[in-house]
């Protein structure tokens, strides 16, 4: 990691330093904070803060380095991620349905085995889909009959 603290503004050396840190070290945020700021065009540190953004609640900061990174060169594994946290973002953000359940499918697209795009995109489904027409359940005509016939023998005529 010398390399790193000779040539501070080198992205691919930032990046690589924050991927051996990431998870380890608070200096690993600063290190893709700082390669994006230098201009990266790798995708590297746009997944890793996109990844970040949501668990603090940063959804638009999320969605802006997701759909920065997706016209990023990557594989369809890391795109497929990438869509996924997307729509994700978009939901909380309260993005149209038909958008999110777009970036949704992206990532199933790029990815089919990525699993845990098909789990949320379910729990999407579920949680926007509308409440069904209750049925209620009522009492038939005979019983409702039989209820007004033994309320009224119970009490004198008007």
């Amino acid at each position: 990691m010398r390399f790193a603290t000779r040539s501070p503004t080198n992205d691919v050396l930032l990046v690589t330093r924050e991927i051996l840190l990431y998870g380890e070290n608070p200096r690993a945020v600063h290190d893709f904070e700082s390669a994006i700021q230098a201009g990266s065009a790798v995708i590297w540190p746009h997944f890793f803060l996109a990844h970040l953004s949501p668990t603090g609640g940063q959804f638009e900061r999320c969605r802006t380095l997701a759909e920065r990174a997706l016209k990023m060169e990557g594989s369809d594994a890391i795109r497929s991620q990438l869509a996924e946290w997307l729509a994700i973002a978009q939901s909380e953000l309260g993005y149209p349905a038909e958008l999110v359940r777009e970036s949704f499918d992206r990532a199933i697209r790029l990815d089919p085995t990525n699993e845990r795009a098909r789990r949320n995109l379910s729990a999407y489904e579920a949680a926007t889909r509308p409440l069904p027409t209750v049925s209620y359940e009522t009492r038939d005509r005979s019983a409702i009959r039989i209820s007004g016939l033994s309320e009224r023998r119970g009490r004198p005529a008007a």
